[in-house]
């Protein structure tokens, strides 16, 4: 019984280092059951360091709770379903991006009037909690003429890929008549921003579908159009993950240390920098495990949030070189989003320039675009550090 208590009062101690689920990995998607009504199915991953583990006996238990509430556009509820689990290991896992917990396969009907989904996440043991809210992209069903039932992916371990991967999809039509159409397939990243698409013809009930687009890590939605005599009869959607990978891109393995080396310890850095290709992973996975305790990044964020500066400076500041190379990419991996940003484009006596106000830090940074050309250049930094 002592060690019991003395586990979970270490965990508790350490509780304020651990985010609340934020880091949980929710995808989802919208099919067509066979009697024409939408159904929203959900995978969820929770990564290590969000959990809890008590000790028991000799085993290491962690129970988590879900919640489902499906609300009108308006914000009221319609209805709530729950799932409560456990999850038991023999020895405490230790690995930082290899374990999760995974809830599988969440299939739901869709009511009537469902806009959206809350989606609570909380600790059974604890009273940390996380709500997620989404909108429902809810296929309209044609009453007359063919639609998209149904797609799926055919590769891919639960909708997750790397950046070069070759996606592969299986639609799935109803023939109500004979009419030969097409489909719009498009990714669609977090910022609504169409990042691919491209049309497909349809040749009949069942077609597969090859999409390739390099990536960057991060979540994006796969939307699937059905388009027959021009106009598009139903669509269908999917989310799916980018993973980064570790083996797989050398150029991309060396991009990520440049840009950590923004705020991460030299010493720490080095170690990741020199490490084995087979070791790279265990290496990384060390690197974000310890900073949940012992930070090794002087602005103490977590690795999601890294990677989330990381995604967004290199799909929004890339030019002639990548996002996170420019000044706007370095400043924004350093201290994430602006708390406000002046932007003066057009001022008749001084060049474009920019100004980022960090008001929870004090400072605030220039940016002039100095030779006319888009690229702006960071003027005061070393100013703002004194």
């Amino acid at each position: 019984m002592k060690s019991k208590i003395f586990f979970f009062i270490l965990f508790l101690l350490t509780l304020h280092l651990f985010s609340s689920f934020e880091d949980a990995i929710i995808l989802s998607e919208i099919n067509i059951d066979s009697i024409d009504n939408p159904s929203l199915g959900l995978n969820i991953d929770i990564p290590l360091k969000d959990i809890i583990f008590l000790k028991d006996s000799s085993k290491f238990i962690s129970k988590i709770g879900v919640t489902f509430t499906f609300l009108k556009d308006n914000g009221n509820p319609i209805v709530t379903k729950s799932i409560d689990t456990s999850f038991t290991f023999d020895t405490f896992p230790s690995s930082f991006d290899t374990v999760v917990l995974k809830f599988r396969n969440i299939n739901f009907m869709v009511p009537e009037e469902a806009a959206k989904i809350s989606i609570n996440i909380f600790d059974k043991q604890t009273d940390r909690s996380k709500s997620f809210l989404f909108k429902l992209d809810i296929p309209k069903i044609p009453k007359t003429g063919n639609y998209l039932n149904s797609f799926f992916i055919l590769n891919g371990r639960y909708g997750a890929f790397f950046a070069k991967d070759t996606i592969k999809i299986e639609t799935n039509l109803v023939k109500r008549e004979e009419k030969n159409g097409s489909f719009n397939v498009m990714i669609v990243d977090q910022t609504e921003r169409i990042v691919y698409k491209k049309k497909f013809p349809s040749y009949g009930i069942i077609d597969t579908i090859s999409i390739f687009k390099e990536l960057y890590g991060g979540k994006y939605k796969l939307k699937v159009e059905y388009i027959e005599d021009n106009r598009i009869k139903n669509f269908l959607t999917k989310d799916i993950l980018i993973k980064f990978s570790f083996m797989n891109s050398e150029s991309e393995f060396q991009d990520i240390l440049n840009a950590l080396s923004y705020i991460a310890k030299w010493d720490e850095l080095d170690r990741l920098k020199k490490a084995p290709k087979e070791k790279r992973e265990e290496e990384w996975n060390r690197f974000w495990i310890k900073q949940i305790s012992e930070p090794l990044i002087t602005t103490n964020i977590s690795y999601l949030e890294f990677m989330e500066r990381y995604n967004y400076s290199n799909k929004n500041f890339s030019g002639y070189k990548k996002g996170y190379r420019t000044d706007f990419g370095r400043i924004y991996i350093m201290y994430g989003k602006p708390d406000e940003i002046e932007r003066h484009p057009f001022d008749k006596d001084s060049k474009p320039y920019e100004i980022w106000y960090y008001y929870s830090n004090n400072i605030h940074f220039i940016f002039v675009d100095v030779n006319g050309y888009g690229e702006y250049v960071l003027q005061n930094y070393l100013e703002q550090l004194r």
